[in-house]
């Protein structure tokens, strides 16, 4: 309905710069139960990249959702991350805690395991 989206107010759009370092990304897997919702995993991903010192901004984007045919019990959520820094080039020394720690808030949460 065109109305009702002309009466959406909208804040004031932030503008960002751009890193003039190169990004990172990678994806991580969680193995979950069948009943945990992507909600609750996007959640628990979200958190712990705001989690990170700061010095490193982190984009979430979702990949996929797998869930084999012969199995109904578990399925694999996949995120895709963008990690960048304003002020030096990221290495795995930067980005392997940011993984690690999202692995293990899944995994304390949710059960979700990492794969």
């Amino acid at each position: 309905d065109v109305d009702l989206l002309a009466q959406q107010k909208y804040g004031a759009q932030k503008y960002q710069r751009l890193s003039r370092f190169p990004s990172m990304s990678q994806d991580i897997s969680l193995k979950s139960a069948n009943d945990i919702s992507y909600d609750e995993l996007r959640k628990v991903v979200e958190s712990c990249a705001n989690d990170s010192t700061g010095k490193v901004f982190v984009t979430i984007e979702p990949q996929y959702i797998y869930r084999a045919a012969d199995d109904s019990d578990e399925k694999t959520t996949t995120f895709h991350l963008t990690m960048s820094s304003y002020d030096h080039t990221l290495t795995d020394k930067d980005v392997k805690p940011i993984m690690d720690h999202i692995a293990s808030a899944a995994l304390s949460a949710l059960g979700a395991e990492r794969v």
